[in-house]
């Protein structure tokens, strides 16, 4: 798989296709592609950068590493202070 996916070597598109038409070539394996299992891949594609995107937020926010952000946790980062020109923040606690 690397060696259609790496980073070296040259770009062989032909060779990159060939390789992505057969995982999408699900059921049946009938040698083409449907809108099913096209779908079915995009959502899979989607929901996987999803997921990253969620756990890199997370991280970046969950202060105390609990596994759930508080308002006071997110609204302690760097980005909000910056561009709205926060320098103290207090967050009601109930």
């Amino acid at each position: 798989m690397h060696r259609y996916f790496g980073l070296d070597g040259p770009l062989d598109v032909r060779q990159r296709l060939a390789y992505l038409f057969v995982i999408l070539d699900r059921s049946p394996r009938d040698g083409g592609v449907g809108v099913g299992e096209l779908e079915a891949w995009l959502r899979r594609q989607a929901a996987a950068r999803l997921d990253a995107v969620t756990r890199r937020e997370m991280a970046r926010h969950d202060m105390d590493g609990n596994g759930a952000v508080t308002l006071r946790e997110f609204f302690a980062g760097e980005c909000v202070r910056k561009n709205l020109g926060f320098t103290t923040l207090r967050v009601a606690t109930y």
